[in-house]
């Protein structure tokens, strides 16, 4: 069976569609957000067997922060093959056919077992984030007599550039993958379809921000932005949202917040395209993911 590996577009959008809802099984909610959103047919990369679209992908621009220094780079998404095509090596193709323009590429694994699979196709692991469990006595032990700040419950477009502004200024000073405007503001629409985006205001001023989900008595926080407010002040917020008696953290490696049994996880990993991508993957040391739209 012959293949050709080639840029998308306009006309696949149904068979990408297609392929998309069968792979990650998306609702039409999800089919029309993303393809109205942040489908770009010359960003995106498709495997055809026989002239039939088998495989697909999508890279979405960004950037890798590595010493200060900033680096271009794609982050892969959604990759998938058709159910009936598996195994026949076809993203193995794909992913070593791309080209971009981009001086690095970026990736956030499913699961544990496709690191060693996506190692073979060149990446290696380089973003962390640290995982703990709080329960909601211990936070509130840490939130001490600290009233909860104002808060905004929904993320809506006009804060956006203020919540860019603050996440840019934070994640700028430790290595990692940092979204553009369009792609922040995909990711928290995304997150809020399951989630709340709990935003700290100072004088009607976005000052910090917290991912949240819920499930029973538990509560997910999904990443933690703090411009001019102190972590004390951000969980007593959080505490006077969420009635969850436990809280789970994923967090930056570096953010100074701890307890015993805290995990280092590895989280995405990234290839070099280019010499100055090859210096980035040589001197990045505990990158941080953060918002990966998994």
């Amino acid at each position: 069976m012959s293949h050709t590996i080639r840029a998308a577009t306009p006309a696949d959008e149904p068979a990408l569609r297609t392929l998309y809802h069968d792979a990650f099984d998306a609702p039409k909610a999800e089919l029309d957000r993303f393809f109205g959103a942040r489908f770009v047919p010359e960003q995106t990369r498709v495997l055809c067997a026989d002239e039939r679209l088998c495989a697909a992908l999508y890279l979405l621009p960004g950037e890798v922060v590595c010493a200060g220094e900033r680096f271009s780079a794609d982050y892969i998404y959604a990759a998938a093959t058709e159910k009936s095509q598996r195994g026949q090596g076809l993203m193995r193709d794909l992913l070593a056919g791309l080209s971009s323009r981009a001086d690095l590429l970026v990736l956030a694994p499913a699961d544990a077992g496709l690191f060693s699979y996506y190692e073979k196709q060149g990446f290696r692991t380089a973003f962390y984030r640290k995982e703990l469990t709080l329960p909601r006595r211990v936070l509130a032990m840490i939130a001490g007599e600290d009233k909860p700040a104002a808060i905004v419950s929904r993320y809506a477009e006009e804060y956006l550039p203020a919540l860019h502004t603050l996440r840019d200024t934070l994640f700028s000073r430790t290595d990692g993958f940092r979204w553009p405007l369009d792609g922040l503001g995909y990711a928290l629409l995304d997150h809020n379809v399951t989630g709340r985006t709990l935003i700290v205001t100072e004088e009607g001023t976005p000052a910090a921000y917290v991912l949240l989900e819920e499930e029973g008595d538990a509560a997910y926080i999904s990443e933690c932005v703090l411009g001019r407010v102190t972590f004390v002040t951000m969980v007593a917020a959080l505490l006077g949202e969420s009635a969850a008696e436990t809280f789970h953290f994923r967090l930056p490696p570096d953010f100074p917040l701890s307890a015993d049994g805290f995990v280092l996880r590895p989280i995405g990993m990234l290839r070099a395209l280019t010499a100055e991508g090859t210096r980035a993957t040589h001197h990045l040391r505990g990158a941080y993911l953060g918002l990966t739209l998994d």
